[in-house]
């Protein structure tokens, strides 16, 4: 009996079993150095940690005009896609991040952790 009980589970223990994690595949983490991501050039990052869900939003809906309002309210900072950061903070689905390269370097700023990919490995 015990054979067939461990001949049942162990397919579906396989078939839950998550992804391995890779290079491409890495959520980041406090502590960890990252790149800003976005379709469009340009990634957003909310000042305050309570609007970050409200930037999500309107990056994925497009409303250029939100993100305009909220950046001229210096609630959001437009930063290019591909700027280095570190992560400071991070909590369920937003992570506190550093600008550590250009024009806005030290400023920091809460984003969803899908807008941040691990950076590209050394000499490239």
């Amino acid at each position: 009996m015990p054979t067939r009980l461990i001949v049942l589970i162990l397919p579906l223990l396989w078939a839950c079993h998550a992804p391995v994690e890779t290079r491409q595949n890495h959520v980041v983490h406090r502590g960890e150095q990252a790149v800003l991501t976005a379709a469009n050039g340009n990634a957003f990052l909310a000042l305050e940690r309570e609007d970050c869900y409200h930037v999500q939003q309107a990056v994925s809906s497009r409303d250029k005009a939100w993100l305009e309002t909220m950046e001229m309210q210096d609630k959001v900072l437009r930063v290019a896609a591909g700027t280095p950061v570190k992560v400071l903070q991070d909590s369920y689905n937003e992570r506190k991040v550093e600008i550590l390269e250009g024009p806005l370097a030290g400023k920091t700023g809460w984003v969803a952790w899908e807008f941040l990919s691990p950076p590209p490995p050394a000499g490239r």
